[in-house]
């Protein structure tokens, strides 16, 4: 098996070939560039003119070329860990992040942090970074996943925050909740819980706080759990218009109910 650090150079720029070949093609542009990373610069300035509907097949498109990437890393290499896969994406000079993931032994995970962005022009550039990242990771590791909780861009966050996590420590797949969302939603949690309905804050990622309902009738399907959501979304969209609230509690199926 290959020492990958023997052939970093080499994958950071077979990484960039494939990005910018894809990028020439999705956007029908002409290649007649020498400079480094100047296509995929061009195009990703432009994406703000693009529709959603091209730009979530952009995505996509970004997303399987990464996870493609790293399977290719993955059989060209020995048994990958955790602590190995931060070291990859260290080594790929992947404008996003840089060279910032930092290993934490003691929780099995990565973390890298930027108090500047680095490369973005806008925020569909920040998706495409993301993007990007996840599908490599994807490719990389059986059990290893990846989450951004931060973006100063996409987010409007302070930082830019990357986690590369086991999938069996959930908990990190969280960022953290700002106290300015969980003061303005304690009212209507305590009245939940009144009524023996529990809201459960997960975490907050990005521009979006996602939370699970418990009730004691464990059927949440219909009225009953249309009537919670509308009731938070109509408190938490008052007070954060620009963030998203998802729920994400488990789905009962009843007959007569979708």
């Amino acid at each position: 098996m290959c020492n990958l650090s023997l052939y970093s150079k080499s994958y950071s720029s077979n990484f960039y070939s494939l990005r910018e070949s894809a990028l020439v093609n999705f956007f029908e542009m002409k290649n007649n560039t020498k400079s480094e990373h100047e296509i995929e610069k061009k195009a990703l300035s432009n994406l703000e003119n693009i529709s959603e509907e091209k730009f979530e097949l952009l995505l996509r498109k970004i997303f399987d070329l990464s996870r493609e990437f790293g399977l290719k890393i993955l059989a060209e290499s020995e048994t990958l860990d955790l602590e190995k896969i931060s070291g990859i994406l260290n080594l790929l000079e992947i404008p996003c992040i840089e060279e910032s993931f930092v290993y934490d032994e003691k929780n099995n995970s990565a973390k890298s942090i930027r108090n500047n962005c680095l490369c973005s022009a806008n925020e569909k550039s920040c998706q495409y970074w993301r993007e990007s990242i996840d599908g490599l990771i994807m490719g990389l590791g059986d059990n290893e996943r990846y989450v951004r909780h931060s973006s100063i861009l996409y987010g409007k966050n302070d930082n830019c925050t990357d986690v590369i996590y086991d999938s069996s420590l959930n908990d990190m797949r969280w960022g953290e909740i700002p106290l300015e969302i969980l003061n303005s939603l304690n009212n209507v949690i305590e009245k939940y819980q009144k009524k023996d309905i529990q809201i459960i804050l997960k975490g907050f990622n990005e521009k979006t706080l996602y939370f699970q309902i418990k009730d004691k009738d464990t059927n949440l399907s219909g009225f009953r759990r249309k009537f919670i959501l509308e009731n938070m979304e109509a408190t938490f969209n008052k007070k954060f218009p620009d963030f998203n609230l998802f729920e994400i509690s488990p789905r009962a199926v009843i007959e007569g109910e979708f």
